[in-house]
């Protein structure tokens, strides 16, 4: 089926009637989730990924960081270079998160190794062209760190080989343009990569859902298996089509009204996740010559070159246009995620912050500083400063009962954190003690994406549209 309208009953995706010959290429589109846009719901792909990793125990913010690298891991084959860090103290958390990605990914479509170095990396920099470089060392990239950034920003990289000859040797600049995507993990904003602000930083938490896939009795888990290899039969049918965003200028506006830190690389990661979910949402619907070459073992272009008249897809003079639909799934992945400013807090930093916060708040709340005026309680928050926490007092706000406990080194280590970022201020006192306010109210700003109710484009063209929800597989209307 389509996603770009209604299909009326006893039609096919093409539009022509239902018959004995291309009866069974409908259900091949619903057996390998081409979206379908029926009378109640558009239903995409990533819904039946997030299936999958809920029954591997991910919900909330780990499922969102599990279908953001299910995307990424998309980008190169679709010739888009991103850079993705899945970011926990606890980094069996990410790593976790990308094994059991890769169970719905097509092998050829990454290369994993502890440590990426400068010169195998050049070595086999062709043979790297399409995939996804992953690492789930915190320092896997550290050798390759300028070149990955000239690759991702620039769409190349420099090298210099010596060349030797009966004159002597030189030194000759060699370029090389592989198209790859990098995923890593990260325990804070100083590892890896994290420095880079055109890569995507994805939170975790150590908190797992229960793992379904544990007490599945041996017919679901083959049911599971089954649909792990049906979506990566999928992803492999989907095409490096270009992708026109009619809306584009209005989110790059949008986004400018906001004077983030890095303007232009946040568009370009909200326009290649749009891109990408894009194509995930329309892959082409099958065609007699696809089956009939699947079933001969053989190419589509191999088939046709014996029967020319068979009905196929062209990729090559094929387009899609992004709709509002495509948007939504791009906006449920990234609202809230994309810091305005140049860094990121943690889950573990937001929770030190906010019971700093509220004990600051407390503060203000014995003066007569004004409740709905932010600036006057910092003002007020300043002139209390015999009332500024210590550190031992903030250790024992953040341990409150029932929350996970946090180490004194920990504690250390995250207020130092939130001192570099600008988050509090922290001033010495005799005998070699520190005391702590907050220096805003807010623990992290995002740049605030448009919702997609707001979005105008030509295919639904104000239409409104049910949709389901990959987080919470609720039905939405937008």
């Amino acid at each position: 089926m389509t996603s770009k309208k209604l299909v009326p009953k006893g039609k096919t995706p093409g539009g022509g009637q239902l018959t004995p010959q291309n009866d069974h290429l409908v259900r091949m589109n619903e057996t390998f989730f081409v979206p379908s846009r029926s009378d109640k719901h558009f239903t995409s792909l990533l819904v039946h990924m997030a299936d999958v990793l809920r029954a591997g125990g991910f919900a909330g913010v780990n499922l969102r960081a599990a279908l953001l690298t299910m995307v990424l891991l998309n980008s190169a084959r679709l010739n888009r270079r991103m850079a993705e860090f899945l970011v926990c103290r606890e980094l069996s958390v990410p790593r976790g998160i990308i094994s059991q990605c890769l169970e719905m990914i097509p092998a050829e479509y990454y290369r994993e190794s502890g440590n990426h170095d400068r010169k195998s990396f050049f070595t086999y920099s062709n043979q790297m062209s399409g995939q996804v470089l992953i690492s789930k060392d915190p320092e896997g990239f550290r050798k390759v760190i300028s070149d990955l950034v000239n690759l991702i920003e620039y769409g190349y990289t420099t090298v210099q080989d010596e060349s030797k000859s009966k004159y002597g040797s030189e030194l000759l600049d060699r370029k090389i343009n592989p198209i790859i995507s990098i995923l890593g993990v990260a325990t804070g904003f100083t590892d890896n990569l994290a420095e880079y602000p055109g890569a995507l930083y994805v939170p975790t938490t150590e908190q797992l859902g229960k793992n379904l896939t544990q007490t599945m009795d041996e017919q679901d888990l083959s049911a599971l298996r089954l649909r792990q290899k049906i979506i990566q039969r999928s992803l492999m049918r989907v095409r490096p089509v270009p992708v026109e965003i009619p809306f584009k200028k209005f989110l790059a506006d949008h986004i400018e009204k906001q004077s983030p830190a890095h303007p232009e690389k946040v568009i370009r990661i909200v326009i290649d996740t749009l891109s990408l979910c894009t194509l995930l949402n329309n892959p082409p619907s099958f065609t007699e010559a696809e089956v009939m070459a699947n079933t001969l073992g053989m190419s589509t272009e191999e088939f046709l070159s014996y029967a020319p008249n068979a009905r196929a897809n062209d990729p090559k003079s094929r387009s899609i246009t992004a709709s509002k639909v495509d948007y939504y799934m791009a906006w449920v992945l990234l609202k809230e995620l994309i810091p305005s400013g140049s860094g990121f807090l943690t889950e573990r930093q937001i929770r030190v912050f906010e019971a700093l916060k509220k004990h600051c708040l407390d503060i203000v709340s014995s003066t007569f500083a004004k409740k709905n005026d932010p600036v006057e309680q910092l003002s007020t928050l300043m002139n209390n400063q015999d009332k500024w926490p210590s550190r031992d007092k903030i250790f024992e706000l953040v341990n409150q009962p029932g929350a996970g406990s946090i180490s004194e080194a920990t504690l250390n280590n995250e207020l130092d954190a939130l001192v570099k970022a600008g988050k509090i201020v922290r001033i010495q006192i005799p005998k070699n003690k520190y005391i702590y306010r907050v220096n805003t109210w807010d623990s992290a700003k995002y740049v605030e994406l448009p919702h997609p109710k707001d979005i105008e484009d030509p295919i639904y063209k104000g239409q409104t549209v049910k949709v389901v929800d990959p987080l919470t597989n609720l039905v939405e209307e937008i």
